[in-house]
């Protein structure tokens, strides 16, 4: 965070946490201690718990520092020496915790053994700063030093990463920013997660360096992590972890899980277990809800296997438990809507962002007038298919609620990318002739009914251009869009009761009055 917020405010941030934890400790110890009559005694020195730096950048573990010695000739001169003073820093944190639990009223051996430890991490910490830099080019070091501000784990926490095999718990809230706004103040390297581009997934990389190898992690992350493409090597990540993995996921309308954080989010908690030979990942359904329902969100997380739902190499699905004999229906079906997409004129339009609850496929290209000049809409995007029929089934297909549900549990949310159209499951070998015509019909009878229900509604944009777009009210449409999931179902071969929760599913926001933009 040192480059996000400066040096200062980062200090300043230690000095309030510590603050914090002291008030909170004399609170609850001096409450203790007033029911027994007895006196405060002396708080514990938290200065070595609380450090500041950069997470990204030094040595998390000594088999990291190995690896550091061995990259110049440097580091091989320089390895007798660090190796000597990480010995020294060792016994000096040991001393330094015998004699903060046994020193009593005597301070002066306490302050002595204190002094002793940050003089002899200051000691180290340069040493590994000089050939950390080395590594570097063309950066002068005390210029990279105020640049990168690195932060060596096994160092600062040398008796938790170096002898105890690490931390059994660790927690965050990364931040979520561009690599790119930081890589002209630091670069970054060796991260598997690099090509993610964001700063989160190389903090939840590096924190599972310094993590005991039976430890639990858990991070809250933005939604994107789990279901986009860019984001593969963090879900790989936590699919190669041996062990279980608990994500839940969370909506940011009509009520946001954290106060002033206006995107989904997804709480993953990794308990990891070197003996087990696999990794399993538990998920949740897309939760949303209404703020006078906030506080009870975390009760009724229900988590789902998702061994047999994981359809992509780049998503975490968001699928409940009730869903499940629905998705294994639909994934049973080898083929799908990509199969039969060709260079046609054929073609299905849609925008690719817009709109909370519904996705709107039309065979039609959509009004959109700009500054009084018939224009097409720089959202618009198309998706051809190889007949005229297999476009209107595949019509029918893309705006029914089961395909609303598969888009929930699969896609990033904000945008529709193809491989969120093309990838929906069907197989027109398998489907009879009567069912095809069935959905045909209904695809056209829908196209018209939202053609009708249609407005031309005015916008005014920044800078004075102004623009008319044909906007769509699809809730008016939804007795059509139940009759094709009805149709569906005896595709799919879904049970009534399957049936029923398909076509109400998120129907208390979606019937909300909502225009489609």
């Amino acid at each position: 965070l040192r480059n996000l917020y400066g040096v200062d405010i980062m200090k300043e941030a230690v000095e309030i946490a510590k603050l914090r934890l002291f008030l909170k400790l004399v609170a609850t110890v001096e409450a203790d201690y007033r029911k027994q009559n007895l006196g405060l005694e002396p708080l514990p020195d938290i200065d070595f718990n609380i450090r500041a730096g950069n997470t990204l950048v030094g040595f998390t573990t000594e088999k990291e520092l190995q690896k550091g010695l061995r990259y110049t000739i440097d580091g091989v001169l320089a390895q007798p020496l660090i190796e000597e003073k990480c010995e020294i820093v060792a016994k000096a944190f040991t001393r330094y915790k015998d004699i903060q639990l046994t020193y009593g009223d005597d301070f002066s051996e306490f302050k002595e053994a204190k002094e002793n430890l940050n003089s002899r991490l200051k000691e180290l910490n340069k040493e590994l700063n000089q050939l950390l830099h080395k590594q570097s080019e063309g950066i002068k070091y005390a210029k990279w030093i105020e640049n990168y501000q690195p932060f060596h784990w096994f160092a600062e926490f040398y008796e938790i990463v170096s002898s105890k095999g690490g931390f059994k718990v660790v927690i965050g809230n990364p931040p979520y920013v561009e690599y790119s706004k930081v890589r002209d103040t630091y670069s970054l390297k060796g991260f598997e997660t690099e090509k993610c581009g964001n700063l989160y997934p190389y903090v939840i990389e590096q924190a599972f360096k310094f993590l005991h190898p039976d430890g639990c992690i858990g991070f809250i992350i933005p939604l994107s992590g789990f279901c986009t493409q860019r984001m593969k090597p963090l879900v790989q990540l936590y699919k190669k972890k041996k062990g279980c993995s608990w994500v839940s996921h969370f909506g940011w309308r009509p009520a946001t899980l954290f106060e002033g954080v206006n995107i989904p989010l997804s709480i993953v908690i990794s308990n990891l277990q070197v003996s087990n030979s696999s990794s399993k990942i538990f998920v949740t359904e897309f939760n949303k809800w209404y703020q006078e329902k906030r506080e009870y969100v975390a009760n009724l997380l229900d988590y789902n296997d998702a061994t047999d739902l994981l359809l992509h190499d780049f998503v975490i699905p968001k699928i409940g438990t009730s869903y499940n004999s629905i998705f294994k229906k639909m994934l049973a079906i080898k083929s799908n809507i990509g199969n039969y997409v060709r260079n046609t004129n054929h073609t299905i339009y849609y925008r690719n962002t817009g709109g909370l609850y519904w996705r709107i496929m039309i065979d039609f290209e959509p009004q959109f007038i700009l500054n009084g000049k018939k224009a097409s809409s720089s959202t618009l995007t198309t998706l051809t298919i190889e007949t005229e029929a297999r476009k209107n089934v595949c019509i029918a297909l893309l705006n029914s609620n089961l395909f609303w549900l598969y888009y929930v549990a699969y896609s990033s949310f904000h945008h529709v990318n193809p491989v969120d159209l093309t990838s929906f499951p069907v197989s027109f070998d398998s489907m009879k002739p009567e069912i095809e015509k069935e959905l045909i019909k209904l695809s056209n009878e829908l196209m018209s009914d939202m053609q009708s229900n249609s407005v031309l509604q005015t916008r005014v944009h920044k800078g004075g251009n102004n623009s008319q777009s044909q906007t769509f009210y699809p809730s008016l449409s939804k007795p059509i869009v139940d009759k094709i999931d009805s149709v569906l179902a005896k595709y799919f071969q879904f049970t009534d009761e399957e049936l029923n929760s398909i076509i109400n599913y998120d129907i208390k926001f979606r019937l909300q009055d909502e225009t489609e933009n």
